[in-house]
C-alpha cells in the first residue's frame, strides 16, 4: 500500500485514543508534526498538536506538549487570518496546557481572547470545542460566576449537540462552581445527573469524573460507605483507560478523603502514593509539602506540620493565589504557623470572593467553609470571642447542609475553644456530641481525639471539685513563634528559646496524664 497519508495517520491517532491508547495517539501525532514541518503544512501541524492535546490535564503543565502549540499557533498566525477557526482552537488549548501558572492571569486572558474570538466566527461547534478548551484555563482561577456562566453555556451546547463527554465535563466543572457558591441543592442534582450520563456514554474514559464527584457528594453527607464504592469503582477503571489525568486525581481523592474521613491510619500511605503520581506538577516538591502539612494538621501532629511548613518557608507567599491553597495553609498554620503567617492567610481569607472552599478538579473535595478556617485562624491568634463567632456560623451551616463529618469536625474544634475560654462544662458536652457523632460515622481518628480531650476534662473537673487549697489547674497554652516557644496559663506569658527541649515541654503540657516516650 501507499504510505498513509497525515489525514490517514490522523484519524488512526484518534483511533488510538478513543480505545484507551493515549499513547500511541501522541506518538503518531509527533510523527505527523514532524511530516508537517517537512512540507511547511501548518494546517497539519495545528492538527497535530491539537490532537496530541486532546486530553486535557488538570494541575500539570508538558512543557513538550505547550511547546508544539506555541509552534502552531506561530505558523498559524502566519497564514493572515486564513485558518480563524485552527487559531481559535490552538489559542484556547494553549492557555489550558499554561495552567497552572505561577501567574494564572496570563493564560486566562489568552482564554478570554479565544471564546471573544470563537463567538465572532458565529459556529456553534466551534463555540462548543473551545468553551470546552477554554474552560480548563478558568477553573480554580477566574471568578466563580463567570466560571458557572460558561459550564452552563458549554452543558447546553454540548446537549444540544448530543455530545455526553462534553455535556458530562460541564457537569464536573459546575459542580464544583456551585459548591463553591454554596449551592449544594444544585451540587448534589448535577452529581446525580453525571451518574446517569457517564451510564449512558458507556466508556471508562467518561466515567472516572462522575464517580469522585458521586465520591464528593457522599463525603460531605456522611456517607462514606458510598464514597468508597465509587472511588473504588474510579480505581477500577485506571486499568481500561490511560486517560493521564486518572492517577493524579485518585491518589488527591484519595488522600484528602482520609482526611475528611479521619481515617488517620490510611493518610501515610495515601500520602506518599500522591507524591509518587505528581509527575508534571509545577512545584511538585512544594504543592506535596502543602497537602502534608494540611493533612497532619487535621490530625493535630504539631510536630509534622510544623515539619513540612519548614520545608514550604517563605515560598509559601507563592502558594496564596490559589484559594485551595490558602485554605490549606490556613489549617497548618493555625495549628503550627506564626502569628505573623496566621494573620496574612486571615487577611487573605476574610477578601475571599465566597464562603466555601473546593479541593479543585484534581481531587475533587469539598474542604469546608472559609467562616471554620477563620475560626481555627483565631483561636491561634487568641481571639476567643471571633473564635467562637466563626466556628458556631460554620458549624450552624454545616448542620443545614446535613454535612454530618463537618458538623462532628466543628464540634471538637468549638470543645478545644471552650476549653481554653475555662468553660469546662461547654467543652465536655461539645467533645461528648463531637465523640458521638463521629463514632456514628465512623471517623476513627477523630473519635479518638474527642475521647481523649473528654478525659482530661473529666480528669480536670474531678480534680477541682475535691477540697484543695489555691486555685484549681488550668490549662497551659504553647506555640511556636519563630525562634522563640511561647508558654501560657492564664495572665502569665514566658517565652523561651526554642529547642528540642521546648517541643517535648510543649507535648507534655498538649497531653497531660499520659506516658510519652
Amino acid at each position: 500500500m501507499p504510505p498513509a497519508t497525515g489525514e490517514e495517520r490522523l484519524h488512526l491517532a484518534t483511533v488510538a485514543r478513543l480505545a484507551g491508547r493515549a499513547d500511541a495517539s501522541r506518538l503518531v501525532c509527533q510523527q505527523v508534526a514532524a511530516r508537517a514541518r517537512a512540507d511547511g503544512d501548518p494546517e497539519l501541524l495545528a492538527r497535530a498538536a491539537l490532537l496530541e492535546g486532546a486530553d486535557l490535564r488538570p494541575g500539570v503543565v508538558d512543557r513538550g506538549l505547550v511547546a508544539h502549540l506555541e509552534e502552531a499557533l506561530t505558523a498559524i498566525a502566519a497564514l493572515d487570518g486564513r485558518a480563524p477557526a485552527l487559531a481559535c482552537r490552538l489559542e484556547a488549548r494553549l492557555a489550558a496546557a499554561l495552567q497552572p501558572a505561577a501567574n494564572p492571569e496570563g493564560p486566562i486572558a489568552m482564554a478570554r481572547r479565544a471564546l471573544a474570538n470563537t463567538r465572532a466566527l458565529g459556529d456553534d461547534a466551534l463555540l462548543l470545542d473551545v468553551l470546552e478548551v477554554a474552560g480548563s484555563a478558568l477553573v480554580d482561577y477566574a471568578p466563580p460566576e463567570e466560571r458557572r456562566a460558561l459550564s452552563e453555556e458549554l452543558l447546553a451546547l454540548a446537549t444540544r449537540a448530543g455530545d455526553g463527554p462534553k455535556a458530562l465535563r460541564a457537569q464536573a466543572r459546575a459542580a464544583l462552581d456551585q459548591m463553591e457558591l454554596g449551592d449544594f441543592d444544585a451540587f448534589e442534582r448535577t452529581a446525580a445527573a453525571m451518574l446517569a450520563l457517564s451510564d449512558e456514554v458507556g466508556h471508562p474514559r467518561h466515567r472516572w469524573r462522575a464517580l469522585l464527584v458521586a465520591s464528593c457528594r457522599a463525603l460531605t453527607l456522611g456517607y462514606f460507605t458510598e464514597s468508597e464504592r465509587h472511588a473504588s469503582e474510579a480505581s477500577h477503571l485506571g486499568a481500561l483507560t490511560d486517560d493521564p489525568a486518572l492517577p493524579l486525581a485518585l491518589c488527591a481523592h484519595r488522600a484528602l478523603r482520609a482526611r475528611l474521613t479521619r481515617h488517620d491510619d490510611e493518610l501515610p500511605s495515601a500520602l506518599a502514593d500522591l507524591e509518587r503520581s505528581m509527575s508534571g506538577v509545577p512545584q511538585a516538591e512544594l504543592v506535596a509539602a502543602l497537602v502534608r502539612a494540611t493533612c497532619f494538621a487535621r490530625v493535630e501532629d504539631a510536630d509534622g506540620t510544623r515539619r513540612e511548613l519548614t520545608l514550604i518557608g517563605a515560598r509559601g507567599a507563592g502558594l496564596t493565589t490559589d484559594r485551595t491553597f490558602q485554605a490549606w495553609l490556613a489549617e497548618a498554620y493555625a495549628l503550627a504557623g506564626t502569628d505573623a503567617e496566621r494573620a496574612a492567610t486571615r487577611a487573605l481569607l476574610v477578601d475571599a470572593r465566597t464562603g466555601d472552599v473546593v479541593g479543585g478538579h484534581i481531587p475533587f473535595t469539598y474542604e469546608g467553609t472559609v467562616a471554620r478556617l477563620l475560626g481555627l485562624l483565631d483561636a491561634a491568634l487568641g481571639d476567643a470571642a471571633g473564635a467562637e463567632r466563626n466556628l458556631g456560623e460554620a458549624r450552624a451551616l454545616a448542620a443545614h447542609r446535613r454535612h454530618a463529618p463537618w458538623v462532628a469536625q466543628l464540634d471538637y474544634e468549638r470543645g478545644k475553644v471552650a476549653r481554653r475560654a475555662g468553660r469546662e462544662e461547654d467543652a465536655r458536652a461539645l467533645f461528648s456530641a463531637a465523640a458521638e457523632a463521629a463514632a456514628e460515622l465512623g471517623m476513627t481518628g477523630l473519635v479518638s481525639a474527642a475521647r481523649r480531650r473528654l478525659d482530661r476534662v473529666e480528669a480536670t473537673t474531678t480534680t477541682t471539685a475535691a477540697p484543695a487549697p489555691g486555685p484549681g489547674p488550668r490549662e497551659v497554652e504553647s506555640a511556636r513563634e519563630g525562634e522563640l516557644w511561647r508558654f501560657s496559663r492564664g495572665a502569665t506569658t514566658v517565652r523561651i528559646r526554642a529547642s528540642r527541649g521546648a517541643e517535648l515541654l510543649s507535648l507534655l503540657f498538649e497531653r497531660p496524664g499520659e506516658e510519652l516516650h
